[in-house]
């Protein structure tokens, strides 16, 4: 507890926004998961046997989701601690604060309000690197095992996801970015 203190600027009392990391923290944070989804999906197909795209087996979809589920656990465990998000706060009304901070700068005047978005943009940013990463080790798959015609497909779902989460990526990072020069300038 004492380390985010010190983080937050001497002595001064813990808040909610101070707990919540800047976007360049979220990133730092995300990239040992990032390189585990860039390297495990392709070094598992690569010591696949040679006969498995005959096979219709299930054994391809298990090892995509076995290393997109390691990539996020190593995630889970890399992100550092975050507030609990108040479940009376709407998924409306973060967006909002959103799209309020990506185009004026303005905060929202409601402490949970301000916590659930700050939340939210972490996660965005996060789910955002993660989805490029699965991506990148998606396609490396492509090139490695051309005979598995299934990674194409993938790698169009992931691409898609890629884009529809970009969308709100510059919201995510505009607010991220004004809740911590507010917070700076308390």
């Amino acid at each position: 507890m004492d380390q985010h203190a010190s983080a937050a600027g001497g002595n001064a009392p813990l808040s909610a926004d101070t707990l919540i990391p800047t976007a360049g923290q979220v990133i730092v944070r995300a990239l040992p998961a990032c390189a585990v989804a860039i390297i495990s999906i392709p070094l598992l197909a690569l010591f696949l046997p040679p006969d498995v795209a005959e096979q219709r087996t299930p054994w391809l979809l298990l090892i995509f989701l076995a290393s997109v589920g390691v990539a996020g656990i190593v995630y889970h465990f890399t992100t550092g601690p975050r507030p609990r998000v108040d479940e009376k706060v709407l998924d409306a009304q973060w967006k909002r604060a959103f799209a309020s901070a990506a185009t004026s700068g303005f905060l929202p005047p409601h402490p949970d309000v301000r916590v659930a978005a700050g939340v939210a943009a972490c996660r965005v940013i996060g789910g955002f690197m993660l989805t490029v990463a699965t991506l990148l080790g998606t396609v490396l798959c492509a090139f490695i095992r051309p005979e598995l015609s299934w990674w194409d497909w993938g790698a169009i779902g992931l691409l898609t996801m890629a884009v529809v989460s970009a969308f709100s990526l510059r919201g995510a990072w505009a607010y991220l970015k004004a809740l911590h020069a507010d917070t700076q300038a308390r």
